[in-house]
């Protein structure tokens, strides 16, 4: 075996040539066919007359005694017999020695991906990702990844900016809402916090600034009215007491003259009338009692008449 002769030859020629080969009593050499000589190892693979095997590359397997290269969404490494799917996550083009991951806010759900798909808008992921992920509210994509909204601005879930809260709000880190300043505070916008309302001035709920006390109103935090026997200008931050001869009702800008025959003390609510025998001009704090001899008379004391005493 391994050599040759032809009709009436005296001796059998050469051994056959590299690639061919016979049986014991042939005439001719035979081309070896593919893998039927000495079997190729496994991920090898020679044509028909080869001398050698050729081992498969990456990117491609022994498909039906040849090397074929991976489709996309597989891949292979040297010496395959067969290209494995790429996991979810991951991707591959055709010919590939290895499966790729997936960039970061792309993904792919699937096995056997030949790419991957970019993330919904406000929605992120890891490298290597098979899902992406929705940002919730109170945060926002910055530079591919969900940051939490800074106090002073909020977000609804899903969104690629946070928005500044509108004057007379505020929020804290995080918020999904922006909520309106109690009564007394106030705020401009992108306001981490509301701030009181100062001494003198109010304000209602949600307000962007804070008024200024009415006249006979003050305020410590909130418009309060002055009580009857005080008074504020405009803006008080405390009422004062009226002085003695003068009085006033409640929510008085200024305090009133005693009328004549009236007096006061300080803090009067009303004028007191003088007593029997007494009197005072406008604007009192006591009143006077006529001296012996006079009498009051149209509101003065008037010296009695000859012929008369008191």
């Amino acid at each position: 075996a391994g050599t040759f002769s032809g009709a009436a030859a005296s001796t059998c020629g050469n051994c056959c040539a590299a690639g061919k080969f016979s049986l014991a009593g042939s005439t001719i050499c035979t081309d070896c066919s593919a893998n039927t000589c000495t079997a190729c190892t496994s991920g090898w693979t020679s044509p028909a007359a080869s001398s050698s095997c050729t081992m498969c590359t990456a990117g491609s397997a022994v498909q039906t005694g040849t090397c074929s290269q991976c489709s996309a969404g597989t891949f292979s490494g040297d010496a395959a017999t067969s290209c494995p799917t790429c996991s979810a996550g991951t991707f591959s083009a055709a010919g590939a020695s290895t499966c790729t991951p997936c960039t970061p806010n792309t993904f792919s759900a699937s096995a056997g991906s030949s790419t991957c798909g970019a993330c919904t808008t406000g929605w992120t992921s890891p490298a290597g990702a098979s899902a992406c992920t929705q940002c919730p509210a109170g945060s926002a994509v910055t530079a591919g990844t969900c940051s939490t909204c800074a106090a002073g601005k909020f977000s609804l879930a899903a969104s690629t900016v946070c928005t500044d809260c509108s004057a007379g709000t505020s929020s804290s880190a995080a918020a999904s809402t922006c909520g309106n300043c109690a009564a007394g505070t106030w705020s401009g916008a992108a306001a981490s916090t509301c701030g009181n309302c100062a001494a003198g001035t109010f304000s209602g709920a949600a307000a962007t600034t804070c008024g200024n006390c009415a006249a006979g109103k003050f305020s410590g935090a909130g418009a309060s009215n002055c009580a009857a026997g005080t008074w504020s200008g405009a803006a008080a931050s405390t009422c004062g007491n009226c002085a003695a001869g003068t009085f006033s009702g409640a929510a008085a800008s200024t305090c009133g003259s005693c009328s004549v025959n009236t007096f006061s003390l300080a803090a009067a609510s009303t004028c007191t009338n003088c007593a029997a025998g007494s009197t005072s001009g406008a604007g009192a704090s006591t009143c006077t009692v006529c001296p012996a001899g006079s009498a009051v008379t149209a509101g003065t004391c008037s010296t009695c008449a000859a012929g008369k005493f008191s």
